[in-house]
């Protein structure tokens, strides 16, 4: 049983302290999403890797299709810390190479962690490339994707030629390459 404690922001993040009962608990952590990459056509960039994602909750598995992980043990009256990771920033005005895509923001219960997902490439993929993340985000352009945590996702895809960015990584599946531009 768990009630809940204060509630507040650090960094664009919802933080929440949750009081539990003595026992083993199941969790689920997703990490926030990464951004969308930059550029001057909307098929050129790569998407923004998902959240990682962990959890001990049986019959399920965690990303990448790992096996679950082991109980979590809780004492009474302790108090531990629920964060909620906002997703990463990304295009902003629509035009041009102004920023580089944010990895999403960490998701935590207790000492679990999820790492939020890597941003997608811009279509100056030498400028600003896919970053690392709980999945990895997707090239730009012929651009390389980024590689996803270990037991949390997958890789975004590599941009194909000039043409049309990789989709950003999942936590059960890698990106696609939209070769239709949508």
């Amino acid at each position: 049983v768990a009630s809940r404690g204060t509630m507040g922001y650090v960094s664009g993040s919802a933080v929440q302290s949750v009081y539990v009962s003595l026992g083993t608990v199941e969790y689920l952590v997703i990490g926030g999403g990464g951004g969308t990459g930059t550029g001057y056509s909307n098929r050129q960039i790569g998407g923004g890797g998902a959240g990682g994602y962990v959890c001990n909750v049986q019959g399920e598995t965690t990303g990448t299709g790992a096996t679950v992980l082991a109980t979590y043990a809780v004492t009474q009256g302790f108090s531990y810390p629920v964060i909620v990771g906002a997703g990463g920033t990304g295009n902003t005005n629509g035009i041009g190479e102004t920023i580089q895509a944010q990895q999403g923001n960490t998701s935590v219960f207790g000492d679990i962690s999820a790492a939020g997902g890597g941003g997608g490439g811009g279509s100056n993929s030498s400028k600003y490339g896919a970053t690392f993340g709980g999945s990895g985000g997707g090239g730009a352009r012929g651009g390389a994707g980024a590689v996803g945590t270990t037991r949390q996702g997958t890789a975004g895809i590599a941009g194909v030629d000039a043409a049309y960015g990789g989709g950003g990584g999942g936590a059960g599946a890698t990106g696609s390459t939209s070769t239709g531009g949508a």
